[in-house]
Parts: C-alpha cells; structure tokens; sequence
C-alpha cells in the first residue's frame, strides 16, 4: 500500500512539473511574440522613413 502511494506522489510530482513546463513555454513565447512584433513595427517606420527621405532627395 505504501508503494502505491508513494508512486502516485511521484506521478503527482511529475504531473505537476510539466504542467507549469508548459505555462513557462507558453508565457515565454507570447513574449518574444510581443518583442518580435514591437522590433518589426519599429524596423517598417525606419524603412518607411528612410524611402520619404530618399524621395525628398529626389526632388
């Protein structure tokens, strides 16, 4: 009986260890998503700037 108890603490352990694993991963890559797309955004309004300024020049 004890053995049974004893295994089913450890598959509790390991239950438990994966499912915040998988919170972990999750938060982590919502914030690289958020990071990718914030360095994006930022990367697209220095190329639109740098086209309005070779435009300008143009001129």
């Amino acid at each position: 009986m004890k053995k049974r108890i004893f295994i089913f603490c450890i598959f509790l352990g390991l239950l438990t260890a994966f499912v915040n694993l998988k919170e972990n991963i999750s938060r982590d890559i919502g914030y690289l998503e958020n990071t990718v797309g914030d360095k994006a955004e930022v990367l697209e309004n220095s190329i639109d700037d740098v086209r309005r300024a070779v435009e300008d020049l143009k001129y």
